[in-house]
């Protein structure tokens, strides 16, 4: 008294052994319930992983895979009692459904790291940073910079960059990696070997934010990682690509044939088709061996890596900030250009004739004045570069949300490169408040 045929509600007994249709095809299960192939076919969704002809074209068989839609599924069960199905024939689908399962749990210990992550990030207090950093400047004539490295400075920042110019702070940077700007490009030797900052400027600067530093290196280990799933797919991917570009290329493309390491998961009933054919689309032979490459393993790529670089970018960017807020803020700015003032007593004339030239016609506050000191020069020319790197990690950031479908991450990385323009405003605002508070 079973019922078999959860569709037309047939019991066992209604069931035609001799028919050739899927209704008239039985599976039992682990749990000894019996159920019709059809009816099967309908739990485990094995419409979203094969193509199948139309009714009445040929029995309707299942003829290709397809590549499954995004997002995470559960295993299928019985219908009846919940038991579990481990049929061949649903092979495909219980072995998405077990690495959305270990894809969870790696996600959620990986939430564990980020959560821990932000709070560690949170933590710092950049008036308590700024004091101690204020505290710790100081003037030393034998350090002075040479303004003759002022090109050499600027060029190491638009090669850090990839741009032609260093202003942007008013625009938008396209990244040119695939991962945030590591800490060495902010803090450390760099300092003083590319960037031109006194080495007892670096020295303090680089006290003050060590703590700092190893949460950015946290931050940066989270975002360069990738979990099993990952690399095996990547792996996968690769080596069944090459496989589908050469048969393409040999003009296997018209030929039905077997592949490398298919696992069609028992679809006995899959006739009449080439699997993962691709030959009736558009686009070049790469693309082409792509989209069957990714057919054929028959998984979309793991997004939740994606999830957790973009969280780890934005704490990067957040620590920047928090960098460029001590270093530009009033009072290191006003002391490491008053320091630089005070000790330079000799006012030439021709300083005294560029100083009211200043004041007569406007000029950019992107560009140095004639009385910005080298040590000014640098600090102000440095801090411009850690908003110009944020602006270009908010980029990257929205680069992956939008490839793995987050909108929400979108816009939050929309956000963030709001809170940079505003920053890097005040910043510029301050330089203008210093200049004309000490003339």
């Amino acid at each position: 008294s079973q019922v078999v045929d959860l569709v037309l509600q047939s019991t066992l007994e209604d069931v035609d052994l001799e028919g050739t249709g899927l209704d008239c095809v039985l599976i039992t299960l682990t749990c000894k319930h019996v159920f019709t192939v059809e009816t099967l076919d309908g739990v485990c969704g094995l419409g979203d992983y094969y193509e199948r002809r139309p009714e009445g074209s040929e029995g309707g068989e299942w003829i290709r895979p397809l590549l499954p839609p995004p997002g995470t599924i559960k295993a299928p069960v019985c219908p009846q009692c919940r038991g579990e199905i481990t049929s061949p024939r649903y092979g495909r689908v219980l072995k998405r459904s077990n690495l959305d399962l270990s894809e969870r749990t790696v996600a959620t210990d990986t939430a564990q790291r980020v959560q821990s992550l932000k709070a560690n990030a949170g933590s710092f207090v950049s008036s308590a940073i700024e004091k101690r950093l204020c505290a710790g400047v100081m003037y030393r004539s034998e350090e002075t910079p040479s303004s003759a490295d002022d090109g050499r400075v600027r060029q190491i920042y638009r090669q850090k960059l990839g741009v032609s110019d260093t202003t942007t702070m008013s625009g938008s940077i396209q990244p040119r990696r695939k991962l945030p700007f590591s800490i060495k490009d902010v803090l450390g030797p760099v300092l003083k070997n590319e960037y031109g900052l006194p080495p007892s400027l670096r020295g303090a600067i680089d006290e003050v934010f060590w703590e700092v530093r190893r949460v950015y290196e946290w931050a940066y280990e989270i975002a360069e990682a990738k979990s099993a799933h990952t690399r095996a797919y990547e792996s996968a991917l690769s080596r069944v690509y090459r496989g589908e570009l050469q048969r393409l290329i040999e003009g296997g493309m018209d030929q039905p044939g077997s592949r490398a390491g298919g696992d069609h998961g028992g679809m006995g009933t899959m006739t009449n088709g080439r699997d993962g054919d691709v030959s009736g689309s558009g686009g070049s032979l790469e693309e082409m061996a792509l989209e069957a490459a990714r057919i054929h393993i028959g998984m979309t790529p793991p997004l939740a890596d994606r999830r957790f670089q973009v969280e780890s970018i934005w704490t990067t960017i957040d620590l920047r900030l928090l960098i460029a807020e001590v270093i530009g803020s009033s009072s290191v700015y006003t002391k490491v250009v008053k320091d630089e003032r005070d000790n330079q007593p000799i006012i030439s004339l021709a300083k005294v004739w560029n100083f009211f030239s200043a004041a007569s016609a406007p000029s950019s506050t992107s560009s140095s004045s004639s009385e910005e000191g080298v040590r000014a020069r640098r600090v102000r020319e440095y801090v411009e570069f850690v908003f110009d790197s944020c602006l270009a990690d908010v980029e990257l950031a929205i680069q992956l949300a939008s490839a793995s479908g987050a909108h929400r991450q979108v816009i939050k990385s929309e956000l963030k490169r709001i809170r940079v323009w505003y920053e890097a405003f005040r910043f510029k605002v301050r330089v203008m408040e210093v200049e004309l508070s000490l003339n």
